[in-house]
């Protein structure tokens, strides 16, 4: 058991390895751009994302729980994932290793990849709704409104959950913060692109001048081109998409089919000393290869 807890240790830092090496080739996109931002937008350098800029692991953590709506202190959110690593060791020294690696897969699942996916969808939804409400408050401008009564016209006929989103800020804006701030700040809350490109048509033609109808007209067209050219490359790569999920799942399923056929054979490798190592560097060649792959179909 303690040599299965090591070997859970080692692939959690490997997995730690890839996702930092992702996350500094991210940064440096995210550069790329701030000095393409400067070149062509003449923004002011505080303006921009600092890929240098490090919050804590606290600050993190803090941030993720507020996103996915999980109304608990940090304190608490590791205490609960504490005790499910606890329960995860007396099930393995009670029923087995099997029964510890199923029970931590399980928890992993419910406390981690559930709240992240149904954040993700909350996410995609607004994005679907972000290009509808642009052409609302570009109506309301052409009425003769200002930018703060066209979006809070276009706020009406909003549905959840760009409404909360759009609510929020424009109450921000009535306590006395800038429109394009606050959109801004929940741009950044969210990470959304799109709601990024609409806080700074709405902050450029304040500050440089400029009709805030025809940028933020050009905005929606610049989003519609992007939504219009990810469903051609998805239907490009639909093959490809197909593949990877193929060669992602049938280690997986192949040893299942085994298990279910043959369990003597699986369970005598498994007790012994060569083959548990073998298993266990096998699982772990799995996981890295499924992270790769899930991150290559997303980049797609």
């Amino acid at each position: 058991m303690v040599s299965a807890i090591f070997f859970l240790v080692a692939i959690l830092m490997m997995l730690a390895a890839v996702l930092s090496v992702l996350r500094a080739r991210r940064q440096e996109q995210i550069a790329r751009v701030n000095e393409r931002l400067m070149a062509v937008a003449f923004l002011p350098r505080e303006a921009l994302v600092n890929p240098l800029q490090q919050s804590s692991l606290h600050d993190r953590l803090v941030l993720w729980l507020r996103r996915v709506g999980i109304h608990l202190s940090p304190a608490m959110a590791l205490l609960v994932l504490a005790s499910a690593v606890l329960i995860g060791v007396a099930l393995g020294q009670a029923f087995g290793t099997l029964m510890a690696l199923a029970w931590w897969g399980v928890a992993g699942v419910v406390i981690v990849l559930v709240p992240q996916i149904r954040y993700r969808q909350k996410v995609g939804k607004i994005i679907e709704q972000i290009p509808l409400f642009i052409d609302q408050v570009v109506r309301g401008l052409v009425t003769g409104r200002n930018v703060e009564g066209a979006i809070k016209l276009a706020t009406e006929d909003l549905q959840e959950p760009l409404l909360s989103l759009i609510s929020r800020a424009h109450k921000n804006v009535e306590l006395g913060a800038d429109l394009g701030d606050a959109l801004k700040e929940a741009a950044q809350f969210h990470d959304i692109k799109e709601l990024h490109m609409v806080a700074l048509a709405i902050h450029g033609s304040r500050v440089y001048g400029g009709s805030p109808r025809e940028m933020l007209e050009s905005v929606v067209n610049l989003i519609r081109q992007r939504e219009q050219m990810q469903r051609e490359l998805r239907a490009m790569t639909g093959e490809t998409r197909v593949t990877a999920w193929v060669l992602g799942s049938l280690p997986t399923l192949l040893l299942g089919y085994m298990f279910w056929v043959s369990p003597d054979y699986i369970g005598a490798m498994w007790n012994s000393e060569l083959g548990r190592v073998i298993m266990i560097i096998a699982g772990t060649m799995q996981a890295i290869g499924a992270l790769v792959m899930w991150r290559m179909i997303k980049s797609l």
